[in-house]
Formats: C-alpha cells, structure tokens, sequence
C-alpha cells in the first residue's frame, strides 16, 4: 500500500499536481526533471523486481491487476498487525487461555485411579 500510494504521490509530483518539497536532489534543475528522479529512486526498485519476476514468471500477473494485488497485500499485512498486536496484548496481561467460559475441575480427575 505505501508503494501505491507513494507512487500515486510521485506521479501526481511529475504532473504538478501535487508539491512535494525535498532539497535531497538540489543539484538538479526544478521541475520535472528533479521529480522524475524522486520517482526512480522512490518505487524504481520495486517496479524493475515487478517487471523481473513478471518477465520470468510462468504464471505472469495482468498489468492491470497489479494495483489490486497490492491492495490486497496491503490489506492481508494490516489484519496481521492487528493479530500481532491482539496477541501481544494477551500475552502481557497474562490471558493465556483462549476458553471463553470458566471450567470446572473433574471430580473424577482428583480421585486417585485403583
């Protein structure tokens, strides 16, 4: 998700549609030219593995159905925080069962066995 979004950002910093302002790329020129290289060097890596692993990929992703991945992706990595952190939460207040009603102790698990 922060790759979609932080592309959908940078293309919209090409356009102008956004500003974004950063002095890390001073030494080039204003303008698109400078917010080209904001956007190779933001997603250009993940965008040569995408385009790696699709060229030799034997079940290929459509282009079109790479944005819905993502989201889905994005979306599967929040539920999995929020599990983590549920799980860490009960860990540390010491709620170590996962019983939702109380039980009672056997009678006959406290018989001695003849």
């Amino acid at each position: 998700m922060v790759v979609t979004c932080s592309t959908g950002l940078l293309i919209a910093n090409v356009l102008g549609l956004v500003a974004i302002h950063n002095s890390a790329l001073a030494f080039l020129p204003d303008g698109p030219v400078r917010r080209a290289a904001y956007e190779i060097m933001g997603t250009g890596a993940i965008w040569v593995f995408l385009a790696t692993y699709q060229r030799n990929s034997p079940n290929a992703v459509p282009w079109w159905q790479v944005p819905a991945y993502g989201a889905l992706f994005a979306a599967y990595s929040y539920f999995g925080a929020v599990f983590t952190l549920w799980a860490w939460t009960r860990m540390l207040t010491k709620r170590n069962g996962w019983a939702k009603t109380p039980r009672l102790a056997s009678r006959l698990a406290s018989e001695p066995v003849e």
